[in-house]
């Protein structure tokens, strides 16, 4: 029963380790109803989201072959990646509810894009006064407007700390879900323990 009940558990976590993974797949298809799964990357959108998924699915992989005996530094371990995951996720949300901006389109779906944190000239210009909001509106809520209404280099350097921000607290949240896989399988058959095997009845006649 205790064998069942650790295996049972060592499933669900590794289970939801490769769902982690998943998330940013499923962030990115549905990018323009959900803002927090997957950040507007613009552009750049289809390469991050393959860095996001190669850096999970690594990250996955790596440590399942570990030798480590993972039971006697979990406590630490898992102190640093929640310390981890909570001090991105912050910054992540943060970014998002100040540069990525929903734009609602008469007989579409709303878009979701992000945007710079320093104006151009022509927006400088012709946006006085105007919030982030009402100038994608006039404009239009898509990459080439985007790049009219901000510098290029505030562009990249917002969609930058996205990015960074959005893979600091998945990979630590997928660590400590691998964490608890990992220790309570060792702590089912420890290191350098080989599980008896067991004896055979002799056959009767």
């Amino acid at each position: 029963m205790k064998t069942q009940s650790i295996s049972e558990f060592k499933r669900i976590f590794s289970a939801a380790r490769w769902f982690i993974c998943a998330m940013p797949v499923c962030g990115w298809l549905v990018r323009n109803r959900i803002t927090f799964l997957f950040p507007p990357l613009g552009d750049s959108a289809q390469t991050g989201l393959a860095l996001t998924v190669a850096t999970l699915v690594t990250g996955t992989a790596a440590l399942l072959p570990w030798k480590l005996d993972l039971l006697k530094i979990r406590s630490p371990l898992l102190i640093l990646s929640f310390l981890c995951a909570v001090g991105s996720s912050l910054p992540y949300f943060s970014l998002c509810q100040r540069y990525v901006i929903s734009t609602s389109l008469p007989g579409k779906h709303p878009l979701i894009v992000s945007i710079g944190n320093v104006r151009s000239k022509f927006a400088l210009e012709n946006f006085q006064g105007s919030t982030d909001a009402e100038m994608l509106q006039a404009m239009g809520p898509y990459e080439d407007e985007v790049q009219k209404l901000w510098t290029g280099d505030s562009i990249l350097s917002v969609r930058f700390r996205l990015f960074l921000s959005y893979l600091g607290w998945l990979i630590p949240l997928n660590l400590i879900l691998g964490i608890f896989a990992k220790t309570e399988r060792n702590s089912q058959n420890p290191i350098g323990v080989r599980p008896s095997k067991r004896s055979t009845p002799p056959r009767q006649g």
